[in-house]
């Protein structure tokens, strides 16, 4: 299995993610946390740090590409036009998966 990236609506990355999960696909969204001064007062704001990507491993296939498509707000695998998509290298993933994971590498 890989990880590839899929891109979505900006604003459903969460969705995508939760309706992936249910499909028993891996999927992660990448945020933080961020101090945002509103009204005089501090607090904390959860930004997402690839708005409009959600990264998923998954062993492409036909089967697989299609059962990611039926999910609503879904794009395109990231990869050359015409061709299948590219998965992340190891590092990329690994990177990918510090961010995801409050620093903590990927299983």
């Amino acid at each position: 299995m890989r990880w590839y990236v899929l891109q979505v609506s900006s604003g459903q990355e969460k969705a995508v993610r939760d309706a992936l999960h249910e499909k028993r696909i891996p999927a992660l969204v990448p945020s933080e946390n961020r101090l945002v001064r509103k009204g005089g007062e501090w607090t904390q704001k959860e930004y997402i740090l690839f708005p409009g990507y959600v990264f998923l491993r998954l062993d492409y296939t036909s089967e697989t590409y299609y059962r990611v498509r039926s999910i609503p707000h879904t794009g395109r695998l990231l990869g050359p036009p015409g061709d299948p998509p590219v998965p992340l290298s190891y590092l990329e993933a690994e990177w990918i998966g510090l961010l995801s994971g409050g620093g903590k590498p990927l299983e």
